[in-house]
């Protein structure tokens, strides 16, 4: 019994101890459009939703020698024709148009290209700004995008 009263004043004495307003709680810092940076959610414009960019989309690492490995990230729409870039740096995110097997924006000095896998090799994908190669990636797809299905082949 004493245990009990001894936790319940515990709770007591250390609830008075808590701040009144909620606005220093964790995960109460959402930005304009709900997304709640603290749990790693943002604002993907192509997607209209709040994302984590790690769990959506093309996960691309750094080239550059030397220097730590940054991420970058691809969200695309659904019908694969717009992606958004997500840069290590908390800048804006370009928004690319699809032209064939790459994406990019006369706006943006960024570029997108895609190398789809050919007989024994793997898919490659490259991040250029500026023509410079910035990241790349190998992602293991489990299924075709929609752009390489015939379009004999849907159904209707």
């Amino acid at each position: 019994m004493r245990y009990v009263l001894l936790c319940i004043t515990a709770w007591v004495f250390l609830s008075a101890c808590t701040p009144e307003s909620s606005s220093h709680l964790v995960g109460n810092d959402k930005d304009a459009h709900g997304c709640i940076a603290s749990a790693g959610y943002v604002w993907s414009s192509v997607r209209k939703e709040c994302i984590r960019t790690w769990e959506t989309g093309l996960q691309l690492s750094e080239v550059t020698d030397g220097s730590p490995n940054l991420w970058a990230s691809g969200v695309f729409s659904n019908d694969y024709n717009q992606v958004e870039i997500f840069l290590p740096t908390p800048t804006h995110s370009p928004l690319l148009n699809r032209s064939g097997n790459e994406w990019k924006s006369p706006q943006s000095a960024w570029r997108l290209v895609r190398h789809p896998a050919q007989a024994g090799q793997q898919e490659l994908w490259e991040l250029f700004e500026d023509g410079t190669l910035r990241y790349q990636a190998h992602p293991v797809l489990t299924q075709p995008l929609p752009m390489d299905v015939p379009a004999t082949s849907i159904a209707h």
